[in-house]
């Protein structure tokens, strides 16, 4: 699975993508999958949340 994923990532990257568009693009869908983990876990703020944390500063 995440081998077809990093295949259909770089097969939509232009062709004169460099290593380092690639390896950007690999970072951002690790830390959207990490993201999505974390919601579906429940670990999130809501807005409300996070300025109730900032006005307490």
């Amino acid at each position: 699975m995440v081998k077809q994923e990093v295949i259909s990532l770089i097969s939509r990257l232009p062709e004169n993508a460099t290593l380092e568009d690639i390896i950007y693009e690999l970072y951002i869908l690790q830390k959207h999958k990490n993201a999505m983990v974390a919601i579906e876990n429940g670990d999130v703020f809501t807005v409300d949340e996070v300025k109730g944390l900032l006005v307490k500063q």
